[in-house]
């Protein structure tokens, strides 16, 4: 893949961490907004075959899934004022676990750390 692509790649991870910082925040997770919006300041200035970024793509892994992950997060029933007030359990949960599966996703294609075919 060409370094551009890999740009636009990375253009796309940031504005979905973005939206799950919002997100989170709309749930009172602020702490976790916090260490998310760390990470998105290491994937704006970093190069992407920087150590730093890699790192921040592991960590962020680790974020996503498993127990006290994102996706393990209660979520609360969101103030009438929040733009997610409307949405049942299962659509908060629906979206949850949708907004983690695209950023895995994208962070997926960015790593260099992807495993290589043992040859038999």
């Amino acid at each position: 893949m060409r370094y551009s692509e890999l740009q636009l790649y990375k253009d796309s991870l940031i504005r979905l961490i973005d939206e799950a910082i919002d997100f989170l925040l709309e749930f009172g997770y602020s702490a976790q907004a916090d260490w998310l919006r760390q990470r998105a300041e290491i994937f704006k200035t970093e190069d992407i075959r920087s150590e730093a970024f890699q790192s921040a793509l592991r960590e962020l892994g680790r974020f996503l899934y498993g127990m006290g992950s994102f996706t393990d997060l209660v979520l609360t029933p969101p103030p009438p004022s929040s733009r997610f007030s409307q949405l049942t359990d299962s659509e908060l949960e629906r979206l949850q676990y949708g907004l983690a599966n695209q950023i895995s996703s994208v962070a997926d294609v960015l790593s260099l750390d992807k495993p290589t075919r043992q040859s038999r």
